[in-house]
């Protein structure tokens, strides 16, 4: 039985015994449960877990006031309570001792709303005692009485409970009789998981009858309704059911696909139970074929099994180690794990895992030709079997036994024990008979119900179809006075809504304009660009080939001196074109977007110290005084390579402009807390006021020579103007002919974390 897993099965009789709990307290009789000052008390007892040293004081305190006259309803409480506590403590006669007398003062003051709790209560007790027959029977009555007041969400639930009662005695066709019950309430209640469960607990019916066509289509409408409602754990057990569906008729690889993703799922969600289940699966998919991989995922599955301590999992652990390590022919292995098996079956009073322990035992031991100790262990297989009704087990150890009993010429017994394998055989055939009749019983009562059920949606959808129509109907009604009456209004609102889409169009008209110019003047910034390229590029390689042709051509005649001084002008003309390259190329990358703007905290004193150094020695040939006021730290919020660019620039351009001999300060300026100002003033030649206008402006690009004929290309300002602005920043210039130019831009300061 371990094979397939109905859901929630794990935590059933936990979940559904506090849940007739909190029914007590949620009762609104007003006969039986008027108002109390009492029931702060009994909501901190819900609250705790029934064998907490609170809960125990705070009973003593329940049962002194229920003592009192008239105090009916709290004597309920007592005992339900009570009857919990014992009920965790594993002692259920104590327990259902409490519940029944709970339940006869119930009856005596006529409260259905307590009477239902304490029939629940009753039934999960006898069920977790072993008497099952009884927990039906209060189930049953219990079942009557939610009926009577209409509650289809816990009649669904008792229905649910009682299949599941007859799926653990492997009696599917009243199963799945009372699934089917659960499922007609379910299929119209809302409750996404709760209908797959029930779905799913079906398709387990019909898997145990071998309809495996059947258990799968019911495993696939539960994973869909899992799925719909992001019921991860549901999701990973009907994935494995479904598996399992595969792995029974030989689709091993499918089943395998199923049984990995169901245990992805059940990792996600850290479900160790659905984890363990999904790993059992897998090594049952192995234990045939591919014995490492049947051992590893037993493994793992006993691992978790044990870290919950989950001993019905940890059994079927051992089984499936006995089972493996017997079809790879592992004897002694084989037997190691049966045994544990049994040991811990016994410990936990499991019938049904002590049985086919010890039949596996009996088996191995029988094959050895050890037929006195396996003789022991099938005949207390077959005991156990016998008693519990468990015929495949029944039916094997019997087989086996009157072989044993031939092999020791005891015939009178071999014949016995034939008789019995016969006998049983003949019986699971009539059953196997009557099961295949009943799903055609099942199956056509079950196309009854669900056509009576679709003829009820039927109904339901034409008085919904025709309350929408009345509805529909008011509803435009009341739409076309509202029109009537707002007509004038709507008209008044086109006209106004005409006017701003005039405005509209305008402002896009002017938009379009300004975009116009832009590309105006961005095709003569072009071409400008172009001509200054075709000019001052040729300009320099002209001086450039003319002095390596003279150095060529008369290289034996020229002195040492004259060679100096031609690869000097070479030097120049070389550094001035890198120069151009490199403005051209910094200012084509910012215009086309492809150099990187990524400013950070930044010192500003080191890189203007480094831009400084690099000028060193053209400093030093003009003669010319280069000061730094060089204040305290100061951080800005830019761009290294920005700020190098445009210090780089405008101290070029303060040297070339400088008389030999002059003076040139640099200063950087924080007084502003949201810019920091970089300032360099040469004494220089000057500007008008006519240059400085257009200083800035691509489209007017024009480079004159230094005081030393130093050659330019007028394309460095028009890139520091571009870098700054890009960082939000601005640049100016003060300038006076012949007596010098300061230039000024600013950087956002940094303003920390």
């Amino acid at each position: 039985m371990e094979g397939v897993y109905l859901l929630n099965k794990k935590v059933c009789l936990i979940i559904l015994f506090f849940a007739s709990l909190i029914l007590i307290s949620g009762c609104s009789d007003e006969k039986a449960k008027p108002e109390y000052p009492e029931v702060e008390l009994i909501s901190r007892l819900e609250s705790l877990p029934k064998l907490s040293q609170e809960y125990t004081s705070l009973l003593d305190s329940l049962k002194t006031l229920s003592n009192a006259a008239g105090k009916e309803y709290l004597k309920v409480r007592y005992n339900y309570f009570m009857g919990s506590h014992y009920y965790f403590n594993l002692s259920y006669d104590t327990a259902i001792v409490f519940h029944k007398e709970g339940l006869r003062i119930s009856r005596e003051i006529d409260s259905i709303y307590l009477i239902i709790p304490g029939l629940t209560n009753l039934a999960y007790t006898y069920l977790r005692k072993g008497d099952k027959p009884q927990s039906i029977s209060y189930f049953l009555e219990a079942a009557e009485l939610k009926e009577k007041i209409k509650d289809s969400s816990s009649l669904a639930a008792v229905w649910n409970d009682i299949g599941y009662i007859y799926w653990t005695s492997s009696n599917f066709d009243s199963a799945a009789k009372y699934f089917e019950l659960a499922l007609e309430l379910r299929m119209v209640l809302p409750g996404l998981e709760s209908r797959g469960t029930t779905i799913n607990n079906l398709g387990t019916v019909y898997y145990n009858w071998g309809f495996y066509d059947k258990a799968l289509d019911y495993f696939i409408r539960s994973l869909n309704l899992q799925r719909e409602g992001g019921f991860k754990v549901g999701i990973s057990l009907a994935m494995c059911n479904i598996g399992l569906v595969y792995d029974h008729t030989n689709q091993r690889e499918t089943a395998r696909t199923y049984y990995h993703e169901a245990a992805l799922i059940a990792q996600e969600v850290k479900d160790t139970n659905a984890l363990a289940y999904a790993y059992h699966n897998l090594a049952n998919s192995f234990n045939t074929e591919v014995e490492d991989s049947a051992l590893y995922y037993y493994n793992k599955a006993l691992d978790l099994y044990r870290a919950i301590d989950l001993k019905g999992g940890i059994i079927i652990a051992y089984k499936g180690f006995a089972f493996t390590y017997s079809n790879f022919n592992q004897i002694n292995l084989a037997i190691e794990n049966y045994d544990k098996m049994l040991k811990l079956a016994i410990s936990e009073n499991v019938p049904l895992r002590i049985a086919e322990a010890n039949l596996g035992l009996g088996k191995l031991y029988y094959d050895q030709k050890k037929m006195d100790i396996a003789q022991e262990k099938l005949l207390k297989a077959l005991e156990i079997s016998e008693l519990h009704n468990y015929k495949i087990i029944t039916k094997e150890a019997s087989k086996l036994l009157s072989g044993i009993s031939s092999e020791k010429g005891d015939i009178a017994n071999s014949y016995k024990y034939l008789k019995i394998h016969i006998d049983t055989r003949d019986s699971l055939e009539f059953e196997e008979t009557n099961k295949r009749l009943s799903l055609i019983k099942s199956k056509f009562l079950f196309s009854e119900m669900e056509r009576d059920l679709m003829e009820k949606q039927i109904e339901n959808e034409r008085q919904r179809t025709l309350l929408a129509a009345v509805i529909v109907i008011t509803f435009l009604l009341i739409v076309i006075l509202f029109i009537l009456l707002r007509m004038n209004k709507k008209r008044n609102l086109i006209n106004v809504e005409l006017e701003k889409k005039n405005l509209l169009i305008k402002h896009q008209t002017g938009a379009l304009e300004v975009i116009n110019k832009e590309l105006e003047e961005s095709n003569i910034a072009k071409d400008k660009l172009f001509s200054v390229i075709a000019h001052d590029l040729r300009s320099p390689f002209t001086a450039l080939l003319g002095n390596t042709d003279i150095l060529i051509e008369d290289y034996d005649l020229l002195s040492d001196s004259e060679k100096k001084e031609m690869i000097v002008v070479i030097q120049k003309e070389a550094l001035r074109t890198l120069d151009l390259v490199d403005n051209l190329l910094h200012l084509s990358a910012n215009r086309t977007g492809k150099i990187e703007f990524s400013p950070t905290n930044l010192e500003l004193n080191p890189v203007l110290l480094n831009v400084i150094k690099l000028f060193e020695s053209v400093i030093a040939n003009k003669g010319i005084s280069l000061i730094y006021k060089q204040s305290d730290s100061i951080f800005a919020f830019t761009d290294k390579s920005f700020y190098e660019i445009i210090c780089r620039n405008l101290i070029n351009n303060a040297i070339k402009y400088s008389n030999t001999g002059g003076k040139i300060e640099v200063e950087i300026n924080a007084n502003d807390s949201a810019f920091i100002t970089t300032s360099i003033r040469d004494y220089g030649t000057g500007m008008d006021e006519n240059t400085v206008k257009n200083l800035f402006n691509l489209n007017s690009v024009k480079s004159t020579l230094g005081t030393n004929n130093e050659k330019g290309t007028g394309l460095g300002l028009s890139l520091c103007k571009e870098m700054v602005e890009k960082q939000g920043g601005k640049i100016w210039v003060d300038s006076e002919l012949s007596k010098g130019s300061t230039f000024y831009f600013t950087v956002p300061a940094y303003k920390g974390d």
